[in-house]
């Protein structure tokens, strides 16, 4: 697992869905992180783990990302000569998670006979690598991630209803930016701190209006071009000109947002 970041915000949102990892979090009930794009629900899967004190590890298995002709054997293992190619048997990632976290990002993306064979493994605590006679016993903890379509999802029967009853022993919403505007200033800060700036006065106004369309993924990243000279003179041309350079899923706006707020040019280098 990669070094976690700690997670910053003062709404009550933000508290209180901390108050629930760590409530539920050392409990092995199965975790549901419902939120837009970019809320930070691969940031609080860390933090479950974490603060779960099982000793096993952290897999992040994106679901959408599984080639469908490989998912089988990239889930649940496979015995070496199985099928062309397989030189070496494999341990599947959900395997691999045994007494750890299985992190099930982006869940509606897992197509059906895997959440089919994904259900059965929940059910009986156990998996059969693809050739194997036998079953392997494993301690398994979820944490699955969803947007907002679930509720269309299963009704288009993309989403078994009944693994989803299955996974959300414990739901944890996490709203977008724009509804919790209070975080925006914190996370800035923290996000300047990482590059050793600080927040010019008077960014915070700045800040707080900001509707931020793609909410907080990618800002632990400098934007690139935040150095750039721009060829307009003021200041809201020179960001609509990094924020053209720059991803508009970040923490930083598209170049179409109104007012445009990239913290890049909202810092200054940090007193020593």
């Amino acid at each position: 697992m990669t070094a976690l970041i700690p997670i910053v915000g003062i709404s009550p949102a933000i508290r209180y869905a901390l108050d629930l990892v760590e409530r539920f979090a050392p409990s092995k009930l199965p975790i549901l992180l419902a939120g837009p794009p970019g809320s930070g629900k691969d940031l609080f899967a860390q933090e479950i783990h974490r603060r779960s004190g099982r000793s096993g590890s952290f897999v992040d298995v994106d679901c959408a990302a599984l080639p469908r002709d490989v998912a089988d054997g990239l889930l649940f293992g496979f015995r070496r000569g199985i099928f062309t190619g397989a030189h070496e048997s494999h341990v599947g990632l959900v395997e691999q998670s045994d007494r750890g976290t299985l992190f099930l990002d982006e869940l509606l993306g897992l197509f059906p006979e895997a959440q089919r064979k994904l259900l059965r493994v929940l059910e009986t605590a156990a998996v059969r690598p693809l050739g194997e006679r036998t079953k392997r016993t494993i301690d398994l903890r979820v944490v699955a991630a969803v947007q907002e379509r679930v509720g269309a999802a299963l009704q288009a029967g993309s989403l078994r209803d009944d693994l989803y009853d299955r996974l959300r022993g414990v739901v944890i919403e996490l709203p977008p930016l724009a509804e919790r505007p209070e975080d925006s200033v914190p996370l800035a800060e923290a996000f300047a701190g990482r590059h050793g700036r600080a927040l010019e006065h008077g960014a915070a106004r700045t800040l707080l209006q900001y509707d931020w369309p793609g909410n907080v993924r990618g800002s632990a990243l400098e934007p690139p071009g935040c150095a750039r000279p721009s060829p307009w003179g003021s200041r809201a041309a020179r960001a609509r000109c990094h924020a053209s350079t720059s991803n508009a899923r970040g923490c930083w706006p598209s170049a179409s947002a109104s007012p445009p707020t990239p913290w890049c040019w909202l810092t200054t280098p940090a007193s020593t």
